[in-house]
């Protein structure tokens, strides 16, 4: 692909959906890396809850705003395989990211069981990873509290129960 092929699949794909995902590699000297990051409205980048990451990705940050001209505050952060025990506090990482931090999605064992058996963990999630996922859609405003009722589709019935306490816990 061209650049100009990129952006005209980018601003197409974004007049006919309401929510475009692009999954791009860290490498901020990859253009097409680069142009998805420019032509977002919303960087995510999951992460690993440690130190080290932060710094790498704070310096990725930092060089974008300085090179492309990208924003700090449109990449946010989640914390993904997430343990209290050995990660950083949220307030830690509240602070690290300038309070760009969506959340977190916690470590679940069973989720690299099944990586390692080449089965899909997405149908046989934990309840409280499915809670991190469900915050996070809520505080982007993707899932509004209250919809699941209208849209029984969008998360299965068997995660209404954990949907509800969400929603009451957030009014």
């Amino acid at each position: 692909y061209n650049n100009d092929g990129i952006i005209k699949f980018i601003e197409k794909s974004s007049q006919i959906f309401d929510i475009l995902i692009l999954a791009v590699n860290k490498s901020i000297y990859d253009s097409f890396t680069v142009l998805c990051l420019i032509k977002s409205d919303l960087n995510i980048i999951p992460i690993r809850a440690d130190i080290d990451k932060f710094r790498e990705f704070n310096n990725y940050i930092a060089f974008l705003k300085e090179k492309q001209q990208i924003p700090m505050d449109k990449t946010k952060f989640i914390a993904f395989d997430y343990n209290s025990l050995w990660n950083l506090d949220k307030s830690t990482i509240e602070e690290i990211t300038q309070h760009n931090y969506l959340g977190k999605i916690g470590h679940c064992p069973r989720r690299e069981k099944y990586r390692n058996l080449k089965i899909s963990y997405a149908r046989k999630m934990d309840p409280d990873i499915i809670k991190d996922y469900i915050f996070i859609l809520q505080k982007l405003k993707i899932l509004q509290r209250g919809t699941y009722s209208k849209n029984g589709g969008l998360i299965k019935s068997k995660f209404h129960r954990i949907y509800e306490e969400i929603s009451k816990k957030a009014k």
